[in-house]
């Protein structure tokens, strides 16, 4: 999230202090995001929130140390904001202050002794249940899921006396698993939905289809067990023996992929309108 401020977005007043505190407070909050003091935005309805040109900040009057003041008066205070001040044309008290916040791990009262969160490119009043829920950032794991498409092409070669060399395509599905929070995630179990038409299919996988509005879909379990190689037997190949499934924690800023083959036909498939679902 980007936000543009005018140099007179700063002030010493208790109403700018209280503005100041409710839109950084809201970025840590929500998703993070970066605040620019010393740009103004455009009074356009057209081209609302967008920068329209740059209205410096004259650091004598507000000094870096000054907003960083401001900045901490929000409880709890927000670890790991970054404040840059960035020259701007040859008067060296003209600047620009880029705050960049980070997304925080609870919950930050603003000088009003109030909780916000961006809605909109607005700072708005958070509800209870909200407030609750970024308390827990702490205390429960996040997980978040990727989707990707990955393709393969290899050269097969068949015959004996004519050598023959066909090229095989496969596409599958890559599911990652990523834990951007705190806290590790013990356990993480998925249900991916993927549309009937895409899925692989063979008299080796067969799978009942499962409607939904209408739709068909082929339908995945995915967690986060691993199986230990316990034994290796050797008869005319080596076989490996696999110990009791186990759950591998995904620990915070890694994660854990998946792959699911998809149809041979899938590039030659209408996909419009088509969705893969995930809980």
């Amino acid at each position: 999230t980007l936000e543009y401020k005018a140099a007179d977005a700063l002030g010493k007043s208790d109403g700018k202090k209280k503005e100041m505190t409710k839109d950084v407070s809201a970025m840590a909050n929500s998703a993070d995001g970066t605040v620019f003091y010393g740009i103004a935005e455009y009074q356009d309805p057209s081209k609302e929130h967008l920068p329209e040109r740059i209205d410096p900040v004259d650091q004598t009057a507000f000094s870096k140390e000054w907003l960083e003041q401001v900045i901490n008066s929000i409880r709890p205070r927000v670890d790991g904001i970054v404040i840059t001040p960035v020259p701007i044309g040859t008067d060296p008290t003209d600047v620009v202050y880029v705050v960049e916040i980070p997304q925080s791990t609870t919950a930050h009262q603003a000088v009003d002794w109030r909780y916000y969160k961006r809605y909109n490119f607005l700072s708005i009043p958070m509800e209870d249940y909200e407030i609750r829920d970024v308390m827990g950032r702490q205390q429960h794991p996040k997980i978040e899921l990727d989707f990707e498409i990955e393709v393969t092409t290899q050269q097969c070669t068949s015959g004996i006396v004519e050598r023959e060399v066909t090229t095989q395509t496969e596409y599958e599905l890559k599911v990652t698993a990523r834990n951007p929070g705190q806290v590790y995630a013990q356990y993480v179990n998925a249900f991916i939905r993927i549309p009937y038409e895409i899925a692989y299919r063979d008299k080796f996988h067969p799978r009942e289809p499962v409607e939904e509005n209408g739709t068909l879909y082929c339908e995945y379990y995915l967690d986060n067990t691993v199986r230990d190689v316990v034994d290796v037997e050797f008869l005319l190949s080596p076989i490996e023996k696999y110990g009791p499934a186990r759950f591998q924690p995904i620990l915070p800023g890694l994660s854990r992929g998946w792959r699911t083959r998809l149809s041979d036909g899938f590039p030659q498939k209408k996909i419009d309108g088509l969705s893969i679902k995930w809980a």
